[in-house]
């Protein structure tokens, strides 16, 4: 179970990474909720936010 969070986290990561290079704006941004938290957020602490809270929500998974 470990091993799939780590990959979970692995292709988020890159996911946050990709957005941060690609997307510019919250107004360009296709996620209905990403791009609220990036208006309420800003761009860069909204990525990753979404990141921290998706870690956590996985690594508790696992250890479920």
């Amino acid at each position: 179970m470990w091993a799939a969070a780590a990959l979970v986290a692995l292709t988020k990561a890159a996911d946050c990474v990709s957005t941060q290079l690609y997307v510019r704006n919250a107004h360009t941004e296709t996620n209905p909720v990403g791009k609220a938290l990036m208006h309420k957020l800003g761009f860069t602490t909204a990525i990753w936010a979404i990141f921290s809270f998706v870690v956590v929500w996985v690594a508790a998974q696992a250890a479920a």
